[in-house]
C-alpha cells in the first residue's frame, strides 16, 4: 500500500488479523497513525507529515521485513515476529514510546540503530541472534525490563542530558561484543544485577 495523497492519511487496524503487507509513506500531506496498526511487511517512508499519536505499532507475521523508517518518530513499537521473521533496520529507527520485543527465538532484529526516548521490555525471546544497537535518550526516567534469556545483541549506550534509565529486573548483556557505552546519564539497578559481559 502507497500513500500518496495531499491531503489527511490515516492508518488504522482493526484488529490483529487486519494487517498491512508493505507499506510506503510518500506523502506531501499527513499521514495519522491509529491506535493499533499491524504490519506484517516492509515499511518504508520517502516524504509527509507522520503524526504517530499515542498508539502502537506492532511488526507482526512470518516473513523478513525491512524499516526504513526515515523522519517517522514512532510512538509504542511492538516486534512480535514469528521464528525466522527477522527485521532490518536500515539506518535509525526514532522511538518516543515504549520498546517491546516480543517476537519467537529465530526473530532476529538485524541492522541499525534504535533512538529510545521511552522505556524497553524484552519478553518471550525476541531477538535471539539480532545485531541492532539500542540507543536510550529520553529526557525523562526510562526502564528496562528484561523477561527474556535472547535479546537484542548490539550495544546499548546511554545518551541522556536529563533523567535515569532504571532497571526493573536483572538485566544480562552476555553476547560477545556487546557493550554497555556511557555517553552521558546515569544507571540505577534498583537492588537487581547488571551483568555486562564485554567492554564497559
Amino acid at each position: 500500500i502507497t500513500l500518496d495523497g495531499s491531503g489527511a492519511q490515516s492508518i488504522i487496524s482493526n484488529g490483529s488479523l487486519a494487517q498491512y503487507n508493505n507499506l510506503i509513506i510518500a506523502s506531501t500531506g499527513t499521514i495519522n497513525f491509529g491506535a493499533t496498526v499491524y504490519s506484517k511487511g516492509n515499511f518504508n517512508y520517502t516524504s509527509g507529515t507522520v503524526n504517530a499519536g499515542a498508539g502502537t505499532f506492532t511488526f507482526i507475521g512470518r516473513d523478513d521485513a525491512s524499516i526504513n523508517s526515515g523522519a517517522v518518530a514512532f510512538n509504542n513499537v511492538n516486534f512480535d515476529k514469528d521464528s525466522n521473521g527477522d527485521i532490518n533496520i536500515t539506518s535509525s529507527m526514532d522511538i518516543d514510546g515504549t520498546l517491546t520485543l516480543s517476537g519467537n527465538s529465530g526473530a532476529d532484529i538485524n541492522g541499525g540503530t534504535i533512538n529510545l526516548s521511552g522505556d524497553f521490555i524484552s519478553n518471550g525471546q525476541g531477538a535471539s541472534n539480532g545485531s541492532m544497537s539500542l540507543m536510550m535518550d529520553g529526557t525523562l526516567d526510562q526502564g528496562i525490563t528484561w523477561n527474556s534469556t535472547e535479546s537484542f545483541q548490539g550495544p546499548l549506550t546511554l545518551n541522556k542530558a536529563s533523567g535515569n534509565v532504571i532497571l526493573e529486573t536483572a538485566v544480562n548483556l552476555n553476547t560477545t561484543g556487546q557493550d554497555l557505552v556511557l555517553t552521558d546519564g546515569d544507571i540505577l539497578q534498583n537492588g537487581f544485577d547488571l551483568t555486562v559481559d564485554d567492554n564497559l
